[in-house]
């Protein structure tokens, strides 16, 4: 029976380790702003059927730099200055519990992120995508319960401010992580049948990129648990650094690196379908200053049964264009109007 142990957050930083974490934090926060711009700015360069990995992918870093932008303040608001230590205040649980709240929202995302650039379609895609979201975020609600919820604080004796010390129940750390591997692993089998699943229907070149994406994304959920489970082992200010440390980088690694590899993903796909004649783009694609694709137009374009085809008109200069005349108007009439002027 594993009995109370010191919450990590609880530990005093020497200066280099406040500097450390406020460094990564600080960081993370502005790699985050900029991966929100380059994805903004870059989500016409897919086609429509990809859009929505697109739309989740600036879902995820938008949330991710608002919520590390909230790390930054928390992390310097909650630890004061005292000797030669930085001594946490009672708000330093801040900055873990706005981790889960992130992560309970952009882990889902990951995976829809992945799915939609598998070769699912329909039902199967639809399915996927369910039980994904489902494993995904009842991984993260586990981790929250075990290693949040089951906090306590004892008065007296703390390292905190006001004399208390948080502690977190050990057995309801350890129950909450079992839980969650369960689901993780659930999700591991979801993906990995996703990306096998598509193996037929793609390209060599999209294949290898769709199973060096899945291969960041799964390598580094591994990271989080193996980090979760660290204050089984202590809770000094090198254990409360290393944590900060580890769950930054991972979170970078898959929301960018696993990010970029997913859109380079979407848009060979996209020059797939182009160049098959499946879909149209308005632009040449490029992959590292290398053209996949030039522009596709539609080859022809289907109508419904008895409408017309309408004759393309020049446009007018801007300066002169007008408004269209009303449907109600008869041809005739538009042509007596016109001799009238």
């Amino acid at each position: 029976m594993i009995g109370a142990i010191a919450a990590p957050w609880t530990a005093p930083l020497s200066d280099a380790q406040y500097q450390v974490t406020g460094y990564v934090l600080g960081v993370a926060t502005l790699a985050f702003l900029a991966g929100t711009i380059r994805s903004v700015m870059t989500k016409g360069e897919v086609g429509s059927r990809y859009r929505p990995v697109v739309s989740a992918r600036v879902s995820i870093l938008v949330v991710a730099f608002l919520s590390y932008l909230g790390l930054a303040i928390a992390f310097v608001l909650s630890y004061h200055r005292v000797g030669d230590h930085w001594l946490p205040g009672s708000s330093s649980t801040a900055l873990t519990t706005l981790r889960y709240l992130e992560w309970s929202v952009t882990v889902p995302l990951l995976c829809l992120e992945l799915l939609g650039v598998c070769g699912l379609v329909g039902d199967a895609a639809r399915r996927a995508g369910r039980v994904a979201i489902g494993c995904a975020f009842l991984m993260i609600a586990s981790g929250f319960v075990g290693g949040i919820t089951s906090q306590s604080a004892a008065s007296g004796g703390g390292t905190g401010v006001g004399g208390r010390a948080a502690t977190l129940d050990g057995g309801m750390l350890v129950s909450g992580g079992l839980v969650g591997c369960l689901f993780w692993a659930g999700l591991v089998v979801v993906l990995v049948r996703a990306v096998r699943a598509s193996r037929d229907t793609l390209t060599a070149a999209s294949w290898r990129l769709l199973v060096r994406a899945n291969a960041i994304l799964l390598i580094s959920f591994v990271v989080y648990p193996i980090v979760y489970a660290l204050p089984l082992f202590g809770a000094s200010g090198a254990w409360s650094t290393l944590m900060q440390v580890a769950y930054t980088v991972a979170d970078v690694t898959v929301k960018l690196v696993f990010g970029n590899v997913v859109l380079r993903v979407a848009k060979m796909r996209t020059a797939e379908d182009v160049r098959a004649g499946d879909d149209v783009h308005a632009e040449s694609i490029w992959i590292s200053s290398e053209k996949v694709s030039d522009a596709g137009v539609a080859l022809e374009v289907h109508l419904a049964e008895g409408s017309a085809v309408h004759q393309r008109r020049s446009e007018q200069p801007t300066g002169s264009a007008v408004a269209a005349p009303s449907p109600s108007i008869s041809a005739g009439a538009e042509a007596e109007a016109d001799r009238g002027n």
